[in-house]
């Protein structure tokens, strides 16, 4: 988990796997997508799923592609959740609604 350059922060939890837990974290400058975070071990620590700076779309952003890396919208609207039956399926909302079938990798 970062410990400087964030803003805010959203968790997520599935009853799929309750050893899951998922952090989405916003910059703290634009507010724009800074990276996702997931446990395996009910939070004792944390794998980096993907960060903007690792090639990850702006999926807090204004553009439907997330190419624009230095605007973000999580400032306001910041959302996240996990299925309850798959603990790798992710939607992230922010202006747009983003899916990830893989853990947000």
């Amino acid at each position: 988990m970062p410990t400087s350059g964030v803003g805010r922060f959203a968790v997520a939890v599935t009853a799929a796997d309750t050893n899951y837990v998922y952090v989405l974290t916003t910059d703290n400058t634009n507010y724009a997508f800074y990276g996702l975070y997931r446990s395996t071990n009910h939070g004792a620590s944390f794998s980096t799923m993907s960060t903007l700076s690792g090639g990850a779309p702006n999926v807090l952003g204004r553009s439907q592609t997330g190419n624009d890396p230095t605007v973000g919208q999580g400032w306001y609207d910041l959302s996240m959740d996990v299925s309850p039956t798959n603990s790798d399926s992710v939607i992230v909302g922010g202006i747009n609604m983003w899916a990830s079938g893989d853990g947000g990798a």
